[in-house]
């Protein structure tokens, strides 16, 4: 039996079945991380292909980057948002006039969730080439996902995490035993989280605009000069909008005629089971791995 978890809000006695689908991070093999289902038409695969290759890259747009975001959470202490407040401070003191390189850019912060357009948003993003994807609340977000169907570039803050597989977290510099925040375990289908050679693996750092930073680093100028440098390398940036493209079905999932006719993330999502059933079961003992990760968290 496959089950399928939204997020982390499930009964214990579904997180410990052996073979789960969700949008929260893997704790270990048997629990795929999938992408939120984008239903809309315009982000069906069909209408993706249709964009044709000047969609991704070199079509006019409005804005350098957008950064549509909300506030601080005040059920929250702390937590990745403060970045935000960060990249906030960056663009008042060194960008008054809201300009990079001669074009505009836009920071558009929603004061709750009643005043949030999801369209509004999307067509911001749809004009962007690059849009910052600061951390949240948790390791996963849908903006994301929502950035790259609608053709902008995500850019992350990256933080070296060599406990963690994969060695790299793009939510917060943490590398405690219960931590589960590396980029193989949050982003769906990540390259290396089926061994690498795989077909329906996604190869995010192909696309992805990585911000590296330390501990203890609160300056985000790095951020902008580095957004800077994509923005003035033209083949670097096609380069990262034409691999993008290639990977974008992965992200969404076909209905109705587009069912089961792509390569679409329904498509990778069975080619995961299926490399679960023929690759992993074999040799894999879930109660025991379960066993094993109790103790880290209760070690920590």
């Amino acid at each position: 039996h496959v089950f399928i978890l939204a997020g982390a809000r499930a009964k214990p006695l579904l997180w410990n079945k052996p073979l789960k689908l969700t949008t929260a991070p893997s704790m270990m093999p048997g629990q795929i991380v999938i992408p939120n289902l984008e239903d809309k038409a315009p982000f069906q695969p069909s209408a993706l292909l249709g964009r044709g290759v000047n969609w991704w890259t070199t079509r006019q747009r409005k804005y350098a980057f957008s950064f549509v975001y909300g506030g601080r959470n005040s059920k929250m202490n702390g937590g990745g948002r403060v970045f935000r407040d960060y990249l906030e401070q960056e663009i008042s003191d060194h960008y008054p006039d809201n300009k990079i390189l001669g074009m505009p850019f836009l920071m558009k912060r929603w004061s709750s969730p009643y005043d949030f357009h999801k369209i509004q948003t999307f067509q911001i993003y749809n004009q962007s080439i690059l849009c910052p994807c600061l951390p949240g609340d948790l390791a996963w977000q849908k903006r994301f996902f929502d950035v790259i169907l609608n053709g902008c570039i995500p850019v992350v803050l990256s933080f070296d995490t060599p406990r963690l597989p994969g060695g790299k977290s793009w939510f917060l510099p943490e590398n405690q035993p219960g931590d589960h925040a590396s980029v193989w375990e949050t982003y769906p289908f990540a390259k290396g989280q089926y061994g690498g050679n795989q077909d329906f693996e996604v190869d995010y750092e192909s696309f992805v605009v990585q911000i590296p930073l330390k501990d203890e680093t609160i300056n985000m100028s790095s951020m902008m000069q580095t957004m800077e440098a994509i923005l003035s390398n033209k083949e670097e940036l096609r380069r990262r909008q034409r691999n993008m493209m290639d990977c974008a079905l992965s992200f969404t999932y076909g209905m109705g005629p587009d069912a089961h006719r792509y390569n679409d993330a329904f498509s990778h999502i069975l080619a995961a089971l299926y490399h679960y059933q023929h690759e992993i079961l074999p040799t894999y003992d879930p109660p025991k791995a379960r066993r094993q990760k109790l103790g880290q968290v209760v070690a920590a």
